[in-house]
């Protein structure tokens, strides 16, 4: 979550942000966004698993070299969810609820 926040996602050190009032307010947003990211990268995973994911689902032993590699090589959720969020802005396609009641 860390580097989510820092470099590889929202870049919080661009924000030049020093006030302490602002800075939480700042955190608040942000983890609620990674939730929003989160949710959508694993949905889209079940929805939609890559040709890794599908066949990795097939083995029926955890130890199976393409399980080991699907493990290694998959896209974190966050990421996930953050590239298809940007895919669906670009698109201007509508973007999936942030809270989906139980």
């Amino acid at each position: 979550m860390f580097s989510d926040l820092k470099s590889r996602g929202f870049e919080l050190a661009e924000s030049h942000l020093e006030q302490a009032k602002r800075l939480d307010k700042m955190l608040l947003i942000m983890a609620l966004a990674l939730h929003w990211c989160v949710r959508v990268g694993w949905k889209d995973q079940l929805e939609r698993p890559t040709p890794l994911e599908m066949k990795a689902q097939e083995q029926t032993s955890d130890d199976h070299w393409s399980v080991r590699k699907m493990l290694r090589s998959c896209l974190s959720w966050f990421t996930r969810g953050l590239r298809k969020l940007y895919r669906l802005v670009e698109t201007g396609s509508p973007l999936p609820p942030f809270w989906v009641p139980t």
